[in-house]
């Protein structure tokens, strides 16, 4: 994607798996970082999304 470390480079790689993806499994404990980001992206995108809640380990279909 890039040569050389960008402030927005982690973000870039994020939505370049996301775009090239038809299903994202995220495991997310609820609190917006990493994988909340993830999340946000691929709603965003409209893909269909299995997340897995690291609490409760509840799986569910959004």
């Amino acid at each position: 994607m890039q040569r050389h470390y960008s402030k927005d480079c982690i973000r870039k790689k994020k939505e370049y798996m996301v775009k090239q993806s038809n299903y994202v499994l995220v495991v997310w404990n609820g609190k917006f970082g990493g994988s909340g980001k993830l999340l946000s992206i691929a709603r965003t995108l409209g893909k269909i999304v299995i997340l897995i809640d690291a609490n409760t380990y509840e799986v569910r279909l959004i």
